[in-house]
């Protein structure tokens, strides 16, 4: 299978398409006395939850902190050959949203890799039929991963269950930090603050494990929530403005961080073993 690319590529989609992989945030935070500190690392990878490939700092549109009253910087560390890490301190609270987007690039696919790629897309009538009438497939898309951070044990406010206004994004219709394992919860898909209906949302669990809806007409889906970690992501695509290219597409990816659920692991991590354990690579 070959691809053309231009001119600087990390296609996001979803695990069956190794040309197309999510970008998405995994992390930590720590709540102290009267501030948060948030460590995240931004991936692009088709086998969450491993980090696979760092987002180079230079395709950055937008990474920050969003809080219910201010919009904090969120400052790159370090560029990892599998990640980019950042970092943020915020004043405390219960829940901010981190947010990284993307500056747009191009690509162009091949038969092969479109079959895989409408698949992907849930199988957009519109699309497939314009894609039979000319046989090609330029593409321009950008990237807009979202990452809920719980920094509180406390209800979240209600900035977190309504859209950012971002080009594409994933919204909950429940407070995540109250959510327990296997409960049911709704996901909706926004473009530009507005309602994207019949939208394909996908769920994918830290085992390997998918389950994929249609939106509703409000653009919303409902999901059981996965025991441990869980990556949501959608791809909206639509005809480009631009002749030379056929469509414009915007891919969105939710994770969710706890500070609890990061205290716990750095508690675990300083246990004393009662016997030497080996290493084994995350």
């Amino acid at each position: 299978m070959t691809k053309k690319v231009l001119p600087i590529v990390m296609l996001l989609a979803f695990p069956t398409l190794a040309a197309a992989h999510p970008t998405w945030f995994s992390g930590t935070a720590s709540a102290e006395h009267d501030y948060a500190n948030i460590v995240l690392q931004l991936t692009t990878s088709h086998h969450f939850p491993a980090l696979e490939s760092a987002v180079p700092p230079a395709r950055l549109q937008r990474v920050s902190v969003v809080t219910k009253d201010t919009v904090a910087p969120l400052l790159v560390q370090s560029s990892e050959p599998d990640h980019l890490q950042l970092r943020s301190k915020v004043a405390a609270q219960n829940s901010v949203w981190a947010v990284a987007e993307t500056k747009a690039s191009a690509i162009e696919l091949d038969p092969a890799t479109v079959a895989i790629y409408l698949t992907e897309l849930g199988q957009p009538g519109a699309v497939a039929r314009q894609y039979k009438k000319t046989g090609q497939w330029r593409e321009h898309y950008s990237k807009h991963a979202k990452s809920w951070v719980q920094l509180s044990g406390a209800a979240a406010d209600k900035f977190m269950l309504e859209p950012l206004q971002l080009a594409y994004e994933l919204v909950p219709s429940t407070d995540l930090s109250q959510l327990k394992v296997n409960q049911r919860f709704t996901l909706c898909a926004y473009a530009q603050g507005k309602a994207v209906p019949g939208a394909f949302i996908t769920i994918s669990d830290h085992k390997g494990g998918h389950a994929q809806r249609h939106a509703d007409a409000q653009g919303c889906a409902r999901f059981k929530r996965p025991e441990g970690q869980f990556l949501a992501h959608s791809i909206l695509i639509k005809p480009n403005a631009d002749a030379n290219w056929d469509w414009r597409s915007h891919f969105a990816t939710l994770t969710y961080i706890s500070a609890q659920a990061s205290h716990t692991q750095r508690a675990s991590s300083t246990a004393i073993p009662s016997a030497p354990q080996p290493k084994v690579r995350p």
